[in-house]
């Protein structure tokens, strides 16, 4: 527990936003109400909202389902891949081909 105290003080000093999951007895990871799902959705929304560096901060402990790890990875890359595509389109609209 003590890194993690450590690393929430050195993200906040550094100015980053940290988001952090509370895992609960009634926490899901799978079907409708998904609330790990729900989770990346917030934290990489507040990411792009407010142009903030922003850490996504979980133990081994929270994991409850070793998919959690993958989802997290796949939602975080398509984000990354959708911005680079995004910026590629515009340099292409901003510099016409001679």
């Amino acid at each position: 527990m003590c890194l993690l105290c450590c690393l929430h003080t050195s993200f906040h000093l550094q100015d980053f936003s940290v988001f952090s999951v509370e895992i609960t007895a009634t926490y899901t990871t799978s079907g409708p109400n998904n609330n790990w799902h729900d989770d990346l959705k917030k934290a990489i929304r507040h990411a792009g909202e407010k142009k903030k560096p922003t850490v996504f901060l979980f133990s081994d402990a929270q994991i409850v389902n070793e998919t959690m790890v993958g989802d997290a990875l796949v939602h975080i890359l398509r984000v990354c891949l959708h911005v680079m595509s995004a910026c590629m389109h515009l340099c292409d609209w901003l510099v016409p081909a001679c």
